[in-house]
């Protein structure tokens, strides 16, 4: 057991004691640098090549194998450490692992001929250590029913080794293969994870009793339908059935959150900011169903899933954790998140809905949406950063 009280722990270091503490830091700082760095070789029209990898593949790797595996990384580091009431990585071995991510990060951004096998390496070394720290708690305290949560993890860490080796043997298509599986892991893990949190959340902070209206026989057909639809889309040529796929699950995720609904959420912005995440992601199988009978840019289901499902849910995750976990009020959270959110959604619209209602100014759509991503994490960063480097205000131990 975790003595929850421990002499001093107010006056000592904060900063390694949890998992969240250095990863939410990390992947909010990496995506301020990495999208500017989108940003400016996107309006420059630049060739550049990092690892040699094109500006939009290194893109599109690191949100999702950079950025969003940081924040799951600090969240199950964390959740784990809830789940089994063992302690998960601290101090030094979790500056270890931190290193690790970072310079992978590093490694791709540079352009010696070793690049893109040292990235592998740490990024490999990396996923191999957080796995087995999340593993070993769980399975010491028997919490089978948390083992899916590690599958997936562990997959997203195997997507990554994909992308890696079809970049280095420059195989395209084990590539593209790997990033798209990564991106579908993610978005899985979302509905996983959302299917735990959203609706416990909604019911108990809106403050009065609330009931929301659940279908478990829905939601497993939901997940049973994504892994059909993942295998479909990602593993075979079989399109049309990735297609009817999407669409039927564009219907049963848009009843779950029609079930999870209450108009109380509109007032309380950790609980819209994940309710509309996971609306963005419905949103992104209708897309991909329709994409192909319509004149519609590809990039737009996948950036529903990614920015607006994957940005607004680690977003909101991040913020909440990191209030609850330090032993702040997440029914009072500060006044600055309502902005933060709120920039980050004008992001999201601008990103996938405006390109639907006016082609015209594409690339000024795709502009205003790196401009909002990068003001809303380097809010953030303003108001988090002494949040998650400072001791818990309670005095607890973490």
């Amino acid at each position: 057991m975790i003595d929850p009280n421990v002499e001093g722990a107010s006056r000592s270091f904060a900063l390694l004691r949890l998992g969240f503490r250095p990863f939410f830091l990390c992947a909010a700082a990496f995506s301020c640098v990495s999208m500017v760095l989108w940003l400016w070789w996107y309006t420059s029209d630049a060739q550049t090549v990092t690892a040699g990898l094109s500006a939009q593949l290194w893109h599109a790797h690191e949100m999702i194998f950079g950025f969003a595996l940081a924040v799951i990384s600090g969240f199950l580091l964390t959740a784990v450490r809830n789940w089994t009431d063992r302690r998960t990585l601290h101090g030094v071995p979790l500056a270890a692992l931190v290193l690790l991510w970072l310079g992978a990060r590093l490694a791709l951004l540079s352009s010696h001929e070793l690049s893109l096998v040292s990235a592998m390496a740490l990024d490999g070394a990396f996923g191999a250590v957080l796995i087995v720290s999340i593993s070993r708690p769980i399975i010491q305290s028997a919490q089978w029913k948390q083992l899916g949560i590690v599958v997936i993890a562990t997959l997203i860490v195997l997507a990554n080794m994909l992308f890696y080796w079809g970049a280095i043997t420059a195989t395209a298509k084990e590539m593209y293969r790997g990033m798209y599986l990564g991106l579908y892991l993610v978005t899985g893990l979302i509905i996983v994870i959302g299917g735990r949190v959203i609706p416990f959340f909604v019911e108990r902070g809106i403050g009065h009793e609330v009931t929301l209206r659940r279908w478990p026989r829905l939601e497993r057909a939901n997940l049973i339908m994504f892994v059909l639809f993942l295998v479909a889309e990602v593993f075979t040529t079989f399109q049309s059935a990735a297609q009817l796929l999407a669409g039927a699950l564009f219907i049963t995720n848009a009843c779950i959150l029609w079930g999870w609904y209450y108009p109380g959420i509109w007032n309380k912005p950790l609980l819209w900011i994940l309710y509309v995440a996971y609306a963005f992601i419905a949103f992104g199988f209708i897309l991909k169903s329709i994409t192909p009978w319509l004149p519609l840019a590809p990039y737009l289901a996948v950036h529903a899933f990614a920015y607006g499902g994957i940005g607004m849910m680690t977003m909101g995750m991040m913020t909440r954790v990191s209030l609850g976990h330090t032993g702040r009020n997440v029914h009072d959270p500060p006044l600055s998140l309502r902005f933060i959110f709120a920039v980050l959604a004008i992001g999201a619209i601008a990103r996938v809905i405006l390109p639907l209602i006016d082609t015209v100014h594409y690339p000024w759509w795709i502009t205003l949406s790196q401009i909002a991503w990068i003001g809303a994490f380097a809010l953030f960063l303003f108001v988090y950063s002494p949040i998650l480097w400072q001791p818990r205000i309670d005095g607890r131990a973490e």
